[in-house]
């Protein structure tokens, strides 16, 4: 999986878990809330006034580290 700016939150929570720790990095607190069903990334970075491309930088290395750690 490849996280853009229109992935939902829930789509990389559900898919990848411990990618709520670079949520909180970040000073999103809740990234498990019922309205990140349809917030994408972008959004909510946007809301938290947190650097987008900064996250996605950030989920994606997390999401690389899991998916190598799964073999």
């Amino acid at each position: 999986m490849k996280v853009t700016g229109e992935t939902t939150v829930r789509e990389v929570t559900d898919n990848y878990p411990d990618t709520a720790l670079v949520f909180l990095r970040h000073g999103i607190q809740n990234p498990f809330g019922v309205e990140m069903d349809i917030e994408t990334v972008w959004e909510i970075s946007v809301l938290h006034h947190v650097d987008p491309d900064a996250l996605i930088e950030d989920l994606n290395h997390e999401i690389r580290r899991e998916e190598d750690t799964k073999w």
